[in-house]
């Protein structure tokens, strides 16, 4: 019988732990009780978790927020300018949350978005808002997925309700959470991975 020394037992739960460790981000993530997947099917593209986190609102959990992109970034900017497949997504975890809130909480994001200039978008928001028109309750799913020369895909639990065209859009849009005045700093930070 072969005896092992202390210096190999440590070694070896060494290697263990830093295996573990490096799949780790292959993992789901739980947040708030939603599984958030470590990876997103967009257009026959693997997009990437790149951040996820809580929209909070006093007390509230209002949604969970995460954000999937060909590679990790960590640059708001660039990230809202980029005319690449991206995913945002929002489920819901309040049932605290209407139909005419999350209107007015879209309208508000992007307002501070486009810094009050709305106009040149007047349409194309309007397209949006059509969607929160149904009622919104708890676990609802939100997605919006922007394709280059496509445009911005809404659905919603899993049913495309709205086809937005434009980068303009997607940037104004993607600007409401990632933006100068982003709707929470701390879910802009966890979307950008910080």
């Amino acid at each position: 019988m072969r005896v092992i020394g202390k210096r190999s037992v440590v070694h070896a739960m060494l290697l263990s732990f830093m295996a573990m460790w490096a799949v780790a981000p292959a993992m789901a993530e739980k947040i708030a009780g939603v599984d958030i997947a470590p990876s997103y099917a967009l257009n026959n593209a693997q997009l990437v978790l790149n951040g996820a986190g809580i929209r909070k609102k006093l007390f509230l959990k209002l949604y969970v927020g995460s954000l999937y992109l060909p590679e990790r970034m960590d640059n708001a900017d660039k990230v809202v300018r980029a005319d690449g497949l991206a995913s945002m997504q929002l489920t819901i975890t309040s049932g605290m949350i209407s139909s005419d809130a999350m209107k007015d909480a879209i309208t508000d994001g992007f307002e501070k978005s486009l810094k009050g200039n709305t106009q040149a978008l007047a349409t194309e928001i309007e397209t949006l808002m059509k969607v929160f028109s149904s009622e919104i309750k708890e676990g609802d799913q939100i997605v919006f997925n922007y394709t280059p020369n496509v445009g911005t895909v809404v659905s919603k639990n899993g049913t495309e309700q709205a086809t937005i065209k434009g980068l303009a859009f997607k940037q104004a849009l993607w600007g409401i959470w990632l933006g100068q005045e982003p709707a929470d700093e701390k879910l802009k930070k966890a979307l950008l991975g910080l």
